[in-house]
């Protein structure tokens, strides 16, 4: 009896200890007495960020969620330390740049330093090769276009080398399957995931990362290659459209947004390949992203898109995303005659040169994009396919979810290919529109600019900025014109123009007298917590309309990441800034 009883309790302490999961991270600052730190990981497809404070250079964190990946930074600075949490107890001492760090308690941990180790190891070799392929493709250098392919293929190579032996050395590791959505998945790679997951043990596969993959790879299937999807949404009049009713068509499935900047630049090139082969039986059915329908069919209008177009205006929230796996825009599929899927992503030559077998009707030989362009150079090289036959080095920039973008770019998260994302979706992103009340443009019919004063240092050269003051004149008074308006001496209209050339943190006391019902006197000195009430962005423009008669301002908006630090981008980009800004002015 005794020893049924001991056994007992020893199963029991067993499933106790399976259950109790979660770790304690005690921190210790060097060089900061007192503060806060932010500490920010992903639970699903939401973003989940916490905040500790540190007292005399201490912190402790109490985390629900072992075995995932967190980033820890302090308040109002962007660098900061990813790690991967396990259970029990971490330890983590660190300086406030987060540039010596002692990392103990994970077994994890070490496994994501040591990929870490080996990406810094590749990255570097990489900027100085994407500054090639453009002047060797000008040129018509036949011998240089393809020297470049292979250094980008050995550094393909490399990365994959990499991947590949930690899914060896650990294929019990949540670590793996993390770097395999990482890698493989936010840069759509199927082969290579399709090889790596026999590789993982269930420990891994039973993961919250691993759970994912087999989660993606399900919605996915949906859109394979043979899959026959089929979906209903609303058309920009209300009707109810069905896929299935394009049924003896190839029809070209293709998610945009009017929002979306890559969008935009790919529709002209779906625009000629409805022109050219609609007669051969070519459809295309537009699916939006948007959320605004003047700004849907407004962009529709603008880049003479003549097609069929359907949505539910819920944006990234919409249930087609979820149903079908969007991760980016643009985003396509191609179904056949009989509503089957028989490639996928295909874009500007993927999309024209393939389509050269379509003289006879229904006799079109599609070969997939991704099979064609190396799939998309497996995340590592994302800005640039290759087309073989053409010798041709192109980019495919993509739009990611907000959580992929929130993630990557602005509390600059967990993946280390961030710059290398912000240049594939580099689209603007309107903060502010706000019209004074009874505001409209035509009551207007002259405008000119404030004169500008300019100061301060910035990250990108000086030079840079003034040339974007310029561009943004310039765009503006095209915008301007457009609506009927002319440039004048004596303007009824002037545009102020703000660019922030530095980011800047603005902070204030709480103090308790700003409660409803404060009650009482402070005569004596204290110090209280500082918090952020606003982040100035570098490159983010503001734009004041201002009636000259009454020198009152009419209109105000702003705008992010309006100025690129690449000059060959910097027209383009302060175009779509203002375009988008000042779209819905009327």
């Amino acid at each position: 009896m005794k020893k049924m009883m001991a056994f007992l309790l020893l199963v029991s302490s067993a499933v106790y200890a399976q259950k109790k999961t979660g770790f304690v991270l005690n921190g210790e600052v060097k060089g900061m007495k007192s503060g806060k730190l932010y500490i920010a990981h992903a639970e699903g497809k939401k973003n989940v960020t916490d905040s500790v404070m540190v007292k005399n250079g201490k912190f402790t964190y109490k985390g629900t969620n072992p075995g995932e990946i967190y980033y820890v930074n302090v308040a109002g600075q962007r660098r900061g330390y990813s790690f991967f949490s396990d259970n029990g107890v971490l330890t983590m001492k660190t300086d406030t740049l987060f540039k010596d760090v002692t990392f103990t308690g994970s077994r994890y941990n070490p496994q994501l330093r040591e990929w870490f180790n080996a990406w810094n190891a590749i990255t570097p070799k990489a900027g100085g090769y994407y500054k090639r392929p453009d002047s060797a493709t000008k040129v018509q250098d036949t011998a240089g276009i393809a020297a470049v392919r292979r250094l980008f293929d050995d550094l393909q190579g490399e990365m994959d080398t990499a991947v590949f032996r930690m899914a060896r050395n650990y294929p019990s590791s949540p670590v793996v399957p993390w770097l395999i959505i990482d890698r493989y998945i936010n840069y759509p790679a199927p082969e290579k995931v399709k090889a790596l997951m026999p590789l993982l043990k269930p420990a891994a596969l039973n993961s919250v990362y691993g759970k994912e993959i087999a989660e993606i790879q399900r919605i996915a299937a949906k859109t394979g290659i043979g899959a026959t999807p089929e979906f209903a949404l609303a058309d920009t009049a209300g009707n109810i459209v069905k896929l299935s009713s394009y049924r003896g068509k190839y029809v070209l499935v293709d998610f945009w947004a009017s929002w979306c900047g890559p969008c935009r630049k790919e529709n002209p090139n779906v625009v000629a390949a409805f022109n050219k082969y609609h007669a051969k039986g070519f459809e295309v059915l537009g699916v939006t992203l948007d959320t605004k329908h003047d700004a849907w069919v407004q962009a529709i209008a603008k880049d003479g898109l003549t097609w069929a177009h359907v949505g539910d205006l819920k944006g990234w929230q919409s249930d087609i995303v979820a149903d079908y796996g969007i991760r980016a825009v643009p985003t396509n599929f191609l179904v056949d005659p009989s509503g089957k899927v028989i490639a996928k992503d295909l874009r500007e030559e993927a999309l024209q040169k393939n389509w050269s077998s379509c003289s006879r009707e229904n006799s079109c030989h599609i070969r997939n994009h991704t099979e064609r362009a190396g799939h998309g150079r497996a995340g590592l090289f994302v800005l640039y396919n290759y087309w073989p036959a053409s010798g041709v080095i192109k980019r495919y920039p993509y739009c990611g979810t907000p959580l992929l973008n929130s993630i990557n770019m602005r509390k600059i998260w967990f993946f280390p290919l961030a710059t290398l994302l912000f240049l594939a979706c580099n689209t603007t992103r309107v903060l502010n529109r706000e019209p004074a009340d009874g505001f409209s443009l035509s009551q207007y019919k002259t405008f000119n600019f404030y004169e500008v004063e300019a100061g301060g240092d910035s990250t990108i050269s000086g030079q840079a900025y003034r040339e974007g003051i310029t561009m943004l004149q310039r765009e503006i008074a095209k915008q301007l014109t457009e609506h009927g308006l002319q440039q004048a001496a004596n303007p009824d209209l002037e545009v102020n123009i703000g660019l922030v050339v530095q980011e800047k943190v603005q902070t204030r006391e709480t103090d308790f007298r700003e409660a409803p019902r404060y009650i009482g006197q402070r005569r004596y000195s204290w110090k209280s917590e500082q918090i952020e009430v606003g982040r100035y962005k570098e490159g983010t423009a503001t734009i004041h309309l201002v009636d000259r008669a009454q020198n009152k301002m009419v209109w105000r908006g702003v705008v992010e990441d309006v100025i690129s630090s690449k000059p060959a981008r910097r027209q383009a980009q302060v175009a779509e800034a203002v375009s988008e800004l000042l779209r819905e002015l009327k």
